[in-house]
């Protein structure tokens, strides 16, 4: 929902998603993912953080190349 509707409040995503209580249990739901830096709050919003998806592909072409380094195919995605 945050990355495909954009900025979203926490009581938006709690709506949407069917979560009793406040927005603060949608915080704790999506705590992981703020931590990994997938997504940030700002404002009260929570939003996509796109640079997370370009520093994931990074790191499986990189996977994929050591990999192949060392005779293995790698198949699969873009990689």
């Amino acid at each position: 929902m945050v990355k495909h509707q954009g900025p979203v409040k926490g009581a938006q995503i709690a709506i949407a998603l069917d979560v009793p209580g406040n927005s603060g249990r949608v915080h704790a739901l999506l705590k992981s993912d703020i931590q990994r830096g997938q997504i940030s709050v700002a404002g009260g919003l929570f939003q996509w953080n796109w640079a997370y998806d370009a520093e994931q592909q990074r790191q499986l072409m990189d996977a994929a190349s050591l990999l192949r380094k060392h005779g293995y195919k790698v198949t699969g995605g873009e990689l």
